[in-house]
């Protein structure tokens, strides 16, 4: 038999049910900080992490420079890792002021699925 060098890990293809969801479907938009925008299927195969946080929050804009610095290391090392902000910020001029410290994806403030998610987390206060 001919040796066969191992292939490569599978990576799951598709968006998780939870988070298809949680975003509105596959097709819901996230937006950057510099006015890119993709869908949420983008995220396949990724682990992805999401941050509840807004502008106004003292503790949140102390700990956010801590995970700016923990998602450069992980992409950095080329993990499949990905943070979404949900954002609680109580407009949109702040949300993406907010934003432009975050090298992530956000649920686009106008999106009836950023709401709709920080209910379906159970985000009362931050």
């Amino acid at each position: 038999w001919p040796f066969t060098p191992p292939s490569a890990p599978a990576v799951i293809a598709t968006l998780s049910p939870f988070l298809s969801n949680l975003f509105g479907g596959p097709d819901a938009r996230l937006v950057n900080n510099q006015g890119k925008e993709v869908t949420a299927k983008s995220l396949a195969g990724q682990v992805v992490a999401l941050y509840a946080s807004a502008s106004w929050c003292g503790p949140c804009r102390q700990f956010t420079p801590q995970l700016v610095n923990f998602y450069v290391q992980m992409k950095q090392a080329k993990t499949p890792f990905e943070i979404v902000l949900v954002s609680c910020d109580r407009d949109k001029g702040s949300f993406q002021s907010y934003l432009g410290h975050m090298p992530w994806w956000a649920l686009d403030y106008d999106s009836d699925a950023r709401e709709e998610a920080l209910g379906k987390l159970s985000v009362q206060g931050i």
